[in-house]
């Protein structure tokens, strides 16, 4: 089933749950459509982006497996930019950054753009490959009459990282709150470290590559 609008929800279009069609093969389609690449031999990371600033995008690992020539997923629930609600409290506060949170782009494929290290030091996660530079939009705060994802182009950020909440958070009608500012954040922990890391670790790459699309490309 290709997704449609009956799979948001009809207030702001959030993804609720995670529908059975975002998978591979509707990856695949994707990727073909926007000339990224897709790896056979490399696990594919994306994030499907969902408006706005909640607990409300969808994370999808996929990889091919040449044994059983099949394409095999997880799939998890978290977000891809910092609150909206983070937004308006930091530009009340006088902000972090001048020009505001940085948030990633999407709609492009971010190639060699982790590696695994530690979130602040704390525990194991994809950390910014200190030789990359992401590209994304900086905003001071959420204006609702304007584009959310649009603006100048920056490419200054530093520990944009690949992580989770904390152990036993609970995620259901939380707001994001400062876990993400920047960064792509997994809600479930015990997903994260049980499936995602351990995906990570069984491949065991160098580097690994990151591709960030808007819902609208699976429509």
């Amino acid at each position: 089933m290709i997704l449609d609008s009956s799979s948001f929800s009809n207030s702001n279009k959030s993804c609720s749950i995670i529908p059975e069609s975002i998978n591979p093969k509707m990856c695949i389609k994707v990727a073909e459509n926007l000339g990224f690449e897709i790896f056979e031999d490399r696990l594919n990371l994306w994030g499907i982006r969902c408006p706005t600033g909640e607990w409300n995008d969808i994370f999808i690992d996929f990889w091919y497996d040449k044994k059983l020539q099949i394409w095999n997923c997880i799939r998890t629930i978290g977000t891809t930019e910092p609150s909206a609600n983070l937004l308006q409290y930091i530009f009340n506060q006088g902000g972090i950054n001048k020009n505001g949170l940085f948030i990633l782009k999407h709609d492009e494929q971010y190639k060699e753009c982790y590696i695994k290290g530690l979130h602040k030091g704390k525990y194991p996660a994809l950390i910014q490959n200190p030789n990359y530079k992401f590209i994304g939009y900086r905003k001071k705060y959420w204006d609702k009459k304007k584009e959310y994802y649009s603006g100048q182009l920056y490419n200054d950020v530093k520990g944009a990282n690949y992580h989770s909440t904390k152990e036993k958070y609970v995620y259901l009608n939380k707001t994001i709150g400062t876990f993400s500012i920047g960064c792509q954040v997994q809600a479930d922990w015990n997903f994260f470290k049980n499936e995602h890391m351990s995906l990570i670790n069984k491949f065991n790459q160098k580097t690994y590559d990151y591709t960030l699309v808007f819902y609208k490309n699976f429509i």
